[in-house]
């Protein structure tokens, strides 16, 4: 992160709240959403920015049309850095979704619906328990 990402993301830059206040003045002077520290890159890994880090450095693998996220070339400057940088991201973070929060939810909701309306049998519990314990378990900080 020191050798490919503080230049934009580091202790110079906004926090999420700051940059999206100011969006167009820090996109100007090449300052993006700070990540310098713990607190500042786990808005990004399992806070309210959720999935947005992991769909910006994708290699392109996990996609329909595997088009590489925005910033997958800032990860190194040949295709083997980048791929090596990668799986240590990958390693670190522990799982490897490209879905937001909003629509994980939206897909937990659609298969728990389906599953009611094709008479599978449910726990009793509601929809929002269901999204709630998937959350939880993704957001868990992994050792």
């Amino acid at each position: 992160m020191d050798k490919y990402c503080h230049e934009c993301h580091g202790s110079e830059s906004p926090t999420l709240e700051e940059f999206r206040m100011n969006r167009e003045k820090f996109i100007n002077l090449d300052l993006w959403p700070r990540m310098d520290r713990y607190e500042y890159l786990m808005v990004f890994v399992n806070g309210e920015d959720m999935g947005s880090l992991t769909r910006r450095l994708d290699d392109g693998e996990n996609t329909e049309d595997h088009k590489p996220g925005s910033m997958y070339k800032y990860m190194g400057k040949t295709e083997a850095e980048r791929a090596e940088n990668l799986k240590v991201f990958k390693g670190w973070i522990g799982y490897w979704s490209l879905e937001s929060p909003h629509t994980l939810e939206q897909k937990i909701e659609s298969e728990w619906l389906e599953s009611v309306l094709i008479g599978e049998e449910m726990e009793q519990t509601s929809l929002e328990d269901e999204v709630n314990k998937i959350l939880s378990a993704i957001k868990a900080p992994k050792n």
